[in-house]
């Protein structure tokens, strides 16, 4: 019997038009009114993932949410951290450094906000997208070596990211967990942050075993999630690698994919 419900966000739980379709809201009530634990896994930061929490009434004080790709996972009542991991400002200006140098755009997040050293189409994005306030910072002279820093990104086109991620030296790999979240986002984060390492700390939590969980993902960045959880799901709409590496394959996220899964093979109707 499942017990908890991971939810990739966008491309998974979310349409194209960054909305939750009536079909799939009813399928997780039927499964939240069994018990079962319902807990968005995101890239996203909190504040882009709040209004979502309302709309699926999840925010009560025995919900969770994971965010910043495992970075954080909160409380979405007292909205404490129950794990907390980042980057030191020490590095974060290392990876700035590290951005200009392949000509790349460029910003990171703190607890508060987003953080950048200018304003662009990505950063105005965030205000946008993610309802998140953007500060321009002077990184190199503002940022101190001992700051907390939750994450960084090196974001452009497609094809200029492409070429830019080829020459990262392999060095940042190794310290970081750097990975490729969206065509236009590249992250540097806590070596040990993942969805599958939040989402294993949030079973402990709740006692429960990774066999009681069913995880459901489109990204590279999901993965790691799908594997971890008793049955990993990947949308029709995921790549063939990601495919690849679920254990079944719904329909894609504007099909009501996830409700096809929870009808299926939760609720067995």
């Amino acid at each position: 019997m499942f017990k908890l419900i991971a939810l990739d966000m966008d491309g998974t739980l979310l349409k194209g038009d960054n909305t939750i379709s009536q079909e799939t809201k009813k399928a997780i009530k039927l499964a939240k009114d069994k018990g079962i634990k319902i807990v968005i896994t995101t890239g996203r930061p909190l504040q882009g993932v709040m209004n979502y929490l309302e709309e699926l009434d999840l925010i009560n004080y025995d919900e969770y949410v994971i965010t910043y790709n495992g970075s954080s996972i909160y409380n979405t009542k007292t909205l404490e951290p129950i794990v907390r991991k980042g980057i030191t400002g020490k590095d974060f200006k290392d990876i700035y450094k590290l951005s200009k140098s392949l000509g790349v755009k460029f910003h990171g997040f703190t607890d508060e906000c987003c953080i950048a050293p200018k304003k662009n189409k990505y950063t105005e994005a965030e205000i946008l997208h993610n309802n998140i306030d953007v500060k321009i910072i002077d990184i190199e002279n503002d940022i101190n070596d001992t700051d907390f820093i939750i994450k960084a990104m090196i974001l452009d086109e497609k094809e200029k990211l492409d070429e830019a991620v080829n020459k990262i030296p392999k060095e940042y790999f190794e310290k970081y967990n750097a990975l490729r979240t969206v065509s236009f986002i590249f992250e540097f984060m806590n070596k040990n942050c993942s969805k599958s390492s939040a989402l294993k700390a949030l079973c402990k939590h709740l006692d429960i075993s990774k066999n009681e969980v069913i995880a459901f993902g489109d990204g590279d960045n999901d993965i790691d999630m799908l594997q971890f959880a008793g049955i990993g799901v990947a949308m029709e709409n995921a790549s063939h690698y990601v495919k690849s590496k679920a254990d079944y394959i719904t329909l894609s996220n504007e099909e009501n994919g996830v409700a096809d899964v929870i009808y299926k093979k939760i609720l067995n109707i």
